[in-house]
């Protein structure tokens, strides 16, 4: 899903909880929009049904944390931390802080006070914002909290994205043709429909034969994460929107592809092969292309005129040749991006991914990724966090030792677009802040020049 930016200006007030004799109303004009989120989301569980969405998901029995840039808000949470209080007597399953809880940083889950919890970033002023799609969105990110409960292996091991090749443009262009193939596939009904999700399964098969292991993988466990999240949250806003976008994606788009090649192969079974969900539910071995090969194998041919098949592949060419020269650009503009810099750098002693936005993402070089939403990284001598938010828009590039650029360790970070960063030195400890950075580490030390800080820890 888009993630939206978070305000961490208010980190300093993080941990104080909203005192219940203030807080807001629960009906009327001033009631916040969290509110009415949960009231969409109660009220969908109670037309839906605990098994109207998916065999076993009820959405109302994941605990929900939202924040809507001033306030947390926490939901059937059955043991909340200490810094967020009932909202009142009148609605104990309703619990606020004042800022940002340091574990909602975007559209997704994280554990709250040791429990898998369902968190959301509302943007009011984002398109088609309102209780039903705010609702929607909780839902995805619930069914999330619920897949990893269940079924722990319907996910892609994120480490494999940044070694994913990007670079072939013959599987590119059948990468182009397969999603050509299942758009036609779900504008057509009965045979023709068939016919052409077989083809496009075909053309699939061709593709994989040109990928690793590893990348197959990863493109059906993403698909089984995303794509079937995406599948219950399309059920929830009953809409029949454009699942494919008919330019596809660029060469890099890897993992917002699968978010649509899962709905849309989801979308397909249901079309053809009725009761897929509960074989789907009863061995984790299954891939969703699997299910659905199986399904539409027919005596008919569909396939593309050959001119189509060219005009993919001429066009394949074209933006792998592309690719080289904007990733060249966008680590120029990095290198040159206007503000304060921080830099961290360990070169002994190497820093470790404690997360990041895989949506925003994207390895420049072999060693360097850019991340232009989120990162944290860190060791056994501290921790750097980077949270993009309004009013601190940043960029940081990690560059990474040894053969993959982030899980053999990192040895250097560097934030740019930063305001002017409060530095503090307490024995060997240095601390570092701006809005949207936060960074502290032991044994280190700090160097000022020009308008970069520069935090270096071992010889």
């Amino acid at each position: 899903m888009p993630r939206t930016p978070m305000a961490l200006v208010v980190l300093t007030v993080a941990c104080t909880p909203v005192p219940p004799s203030t807080g807001p109303a629960l009906t009327g004009q001033s009631e916040p929009a969290a509110l009415r989120l949960e009231r969409e989301l109660t009220a969908l569980g109670h037309t839906r049904g605990p098994d109207g969405l998916w065999p076993g998901f009820d959405p109302v029995a994941v605990p929900l944390a939202v924040f809507d840039g001033n306030r947390t808000w926490l939901f059937r949470h059955p043991s909340p931390p200490e810094e967020f209080a009932a909202m009142s007597q009148a609605a104990p399953t309703v619990q606020v802080m004042i800022g940002r809880h340091d574990a909602v940083a975007a559209n997704s889950s994280a554990e709250i006070g040791g429990v898998a919890t369902a968190t959301v970033i509302l943007a009011p002023s984002s398109p088609g914002a309102s209780p039903p799609s705010h609702a929607a969105l909780a839902v995805h990110e619930a069914f999330h909290v619920f897949q990893r409960a269940r079924h722990p292996a319907w996910a892609g091991n994120e480490a494999d994205l940044f070694v994913y090749s990007t670079d072939n443009a013959n599987a590119l262009a059948l990468r182009r043709l397969e999603s050509a193939a299942l758009r036609v596939a779900l504008d057509a009904t009965g045979a023709a429909s068939a016919c052409w999700a077989h083809h496009a399964l075909v053309t699939r098969g061709r593709r994989f034969g040109m990928l690793d292991s590893a990348s197959i993988a990863y493109e059906r466990g993403t698909e089984l994460n995303e794509g079937l999240a995406s599948y219950v949250e399309r059920k929830v806003r009953g809409d029949n929107a454009v699942i494919l976008p008919a330019d596809e994606y660029g060469p890099a788009d890897v993992r917002v592809r699968a978010y649509a090649t899962g709905l849309a192969l989801a979308v397909l079974l249901d079309r053809h092969a009725p009761g897929w969900v509960t074989e789907l539910e009863s061995s984790d071995r299954h891939s969703l292309d699997e299910l659905l090969s199986r399904a539409v194998a027919t005596g008919q041919t569909c396939s593309f005129p050959a001119a189509a098949v060219d005009s993919a592949s001429q066009r394949a060419i074209a933006d792998v040749d592309r690719q080289a020269t904007l990733r060249a650009s966008r680590l120029e503009a990095f290198r040159t991006r206007d503000g304060w810099r921080v830099i961290v750098e360990s070169p002994s002693n190497a820093l470790w991914p404690q997360g990041f936005d895989p949506i925003n993402v994207e390895r420049l070089t072999t060693g360097a990724v850019l991340h232009r939403r989120f990162l944290k990284v860190g060791n056994d001598a501290g921790m750097l966090t980077m949270l993009d938010e309004a009013g601190a828009d940043l960029d940081a590039l990690t560059e990474g030792h040894g053969t993959h650029p982030l899980f053999n360790g990192i040895v250097r970070v560097e934030v740019a677009g930063l305001a002017e960063p409060l530095v503090e030195v307490v024995g060997d400890t240095v601390r570092v802040r701006s809005p949207g950075v936060s960074a502290e580490f032991r044994g280190a030390t700090v160097n000022r020049s020009g308008r970069t800080v520069r935090v270096r820890m071992g010889p």
